[in-house]
């Protein structure tokens, strides 16, 4: 199945680091400016890439992805019988890894679809690939958004910020608002990584493009999740 054309779509320009702001159920999860810190690190710029479509890019909803029992932290979290989806079981685990079995080919993606979160909890997980099928070793390897911060980590360094919405507001807590070009997810939410056929790794959110790519990725690479926080159900599509 072919994938959709994935058009680019970037907020403005952003000088502030984000956090999860409180969300009432039902509604969506912000993220929200809420302190100045300054990471020194670009905002996205459009990329000088092929939409997906011209890059024949193809869904990874083959039947073989599945997320691996033997690279999961079992402990914590619960895998469906056909291993593609993994819920969170321990509500205050620091981590909560899975990894899956099959690499993410060149001209591919990967769609994460989100299915439930805990608006009560601190922070949020990260959702990636890496090189590295290890628990010790995954954090440090991996390249990764992570949804409490609004950033894009690669080998523990912030590379990029991302948005994904074109709100222009301040966030007013009493209101409930988004916060001004955070990035917002909901239920249901389907947040999709694609590795180009030169090797760069690009985010999207419901086909809207979120980061600019990383280039010059590794050979392997292994799509993850990491289930902490507010995320508490991710499912393979």
């Amino acid at each position: 199945q072919n994938g959709s054309s994935y058009p680019s779509r970037f907020g403005a320009d952003g000088s502030r680091s984000v956090a999860w702001a409180p969300a009432r159920p039902g509604s969506a999860l912000s993220l929200r400016s809420e302190d100045t810190a300054d990471f020194g690190v670009p905002a996205p710029t459009t990329p000088d890439v092929a939409p997906s479509s011209a890059l024949g890019m193809q869904r990874s909803g083959r039947p073989y992805l599945r997320f691996d029992p033997q690279y999961s932290q079992t402990e914590v979290l619960q895998l469906a019988t056909n291993g593609r989806s993994v819920c969170r079981v321990v509500p205050m685990a620091n981590t909560a890894f899975v990894i899956t079995k099959s690499l993410l080919q060149p001209g591919e993606r990967v769609d994460f679809l989100l299915e439930e979160f805990n608006v009560f909890l601190e922070g949020s997980g990260w959702i990636g690939a890496t090189p590295m099928r290890s628990m010790s070793l995954v954090a440090e390897s991996s390249i990764f958004l992570d949804l409490h911060r609004g950033t894009i980590v690669r080998e523990e360094q912030t590379v990029q910020r991302v948005f994904a919405t074109d709100v222009d507001q301040t966030f007013d807590s009493k209101q409930g608002r988004p916060g001004d070009n955070g990035l917002e997810v909901r239920t249901g939410d389907v947040l999709s990584i694609v590795l180009t056929a030169d090797r760069s790794l690009i985010f999207y959110l419901n086909t809207r493009q979120i980061s600019s790519p990383i280039v010059n990725c590794p050979d392997l690479l292994y799509p993850f999740v990491n289930l902490t926080g507010k995320l508490i159900r991710v499912s393979l599509r």
